[in-house]
């Protein structure tokens, strides 16, 4: 086999794994995908991904708890290139592009699950400065980048309720809806996701059924996201709509709720693999998910639950409702006749009605 050859394949093995990573499939095999790779670019001598792959085993690695987080190195990231390579050696632009972008997104990821968004924003900010990310249009790329930005503009906001902030979640839903219009439901969950964040921080606590019934829509189709041999969909976004749930009720003294959310998170980040986050949360959440709390509430989690919660249940119906006002709650739904836009409610019905019976279902307490 040609030199050549070798490096398409393992081109590929790389676009897999990056793949793999947004996409929430379980850490500890892809951590040792990682190292199983890496040696073999050792053994081949082929080094043109090593730094790339090298960033995908840096996440997995923080994630499941393997590596300890330097937050002085992990803030400088991207800034020089030694900060991304490990040393200084010569690096072209375009053999820059994908450690720089996998390691700040592995970086901003590991950032907003540490709900420091200050963090986020900071190496968020330096993804856009460099021309070649920002002009990026690649799917996997452009959406997962502007995901990340509306979830952190939504954690900035909360902190500062700076008015820019609400701008970039806005924006960072819209544009992922003219993703999801253009290139299909891959990216739905993330829309849906955004949505709920907005909702939360815009309506009246007097309208937490409508900000939790969005929520719970955003988990259902991120359980049915990305390939079909997925049992649990987009695992960690699952898991991250749950977490974001339970810290809306929080927020508004809900504790039945927030207990149960966040627990549904801790099980669904135990099925991903994210061992770190686990022990990151049972410190953030004590009085919610403490040792003897969670005593107290087995059984509560939804991961095994087998009941169906109907349309009518949840506050939807399949009848046409009246248009919104809110240009933010329109919304495509691709597989509905002629690819029609309907209006929200409508089409959360379409989806719900289609993946109610196949997938566990949110907490419901109501």
């Amino acid at each position: 086999m040609e030199q050549g050859d070798l490096e398409a394949g393992f081109t590929c093995a790389l676009v897999s794994m990056t793949f793999a990573f947004f996409d929430g499939y379980p850490l500890d095999r892809l951590y040792k995908s990682c190292q199983i790779l890496i040696h073999q670019f050792e053994l081949y001598k082929i080094f043109t991904n090593t730094h790339s792959i090298a960033q995908i085993k840096y996440g997995c690695a923080v994630l499941i708890g393997a590596l300890s987080i330097d937050w002085a190195e992990f803030s400088r990231f991207g800034e020089t290139i030694d900060s991304i390579t490990g040393s200084s050696e010569s690096i072209t632009e375009k053999e820059l592009f994908y450690p720089l972008f996998l390691g700040l997104m592995a970086r901003v990821w590991v950032s907003l699950l540490s709900n420091d968004f200050e963090m986020a924003e900071v190496l968020l900010k330096r993804s856009y400065n460099k021309a070649s990310l920002k002009d990026d249009k690649v799917y996997q790329n452009h959406s997962t980048l502007t995901f990340y930005t509306g979830l952190m503009a939504a954690g900035r906001y909360r902190q500062t309720k700076g008015k820019k902030y609400l701008r970039k979640l806005r924006k960072a839903e819209r544009q992922l809806k003219q993703v999801w219009k253009a290139n299909g439901n891959n990216c739905m969950n993330r829309a849906m996701i955004l949505q709920a964040e907005r909702k939360s921080i815009t309506m009246s606590v007097h309208d937490w059924k409508q900000v939790k019934r969005t929520y719970d829509l955003a988990i259902l189709v991120s359980k049915q996201a990305g390939a079909p041999s997925k049992q649990l969909g987009h695992i960690h976004e699952v898991a991250f709509a749950c977490e974001l749930a339970g810290l809306y009720f929080m927020h508004i003294d809900q504790r039945e709720h927030a207990i149960r959310y966040l627990v549904t998170a801790l099980e669904y980040y135990k099925h991903w693999g994210a061992t770190w986050k686990i022990s990151t949360m049972k410190q953030m959440y004590v009085d919610y998910i403490g040792a003897n709390i969670l005593h107290n509430q087995v059984g509560m989690s939804t991961m095994d639950c087998n009941h169906a919660v109907s349309a009518e249940e949840s506050g939807l119906s399949r009848n046409v409702p009246a248009e919104s006002s809110d240009e933010d709650d329109q919304v495509i739904v691709f597989g509905a006749k002629d690819g029609a836009s309907c209006n929200k409610q409508l089409a959360y019905s379409i989806i719900y009605d289609s993946i109610e019976s196949r997938l566990p279902h949110p907490p419901e307490l109501d």
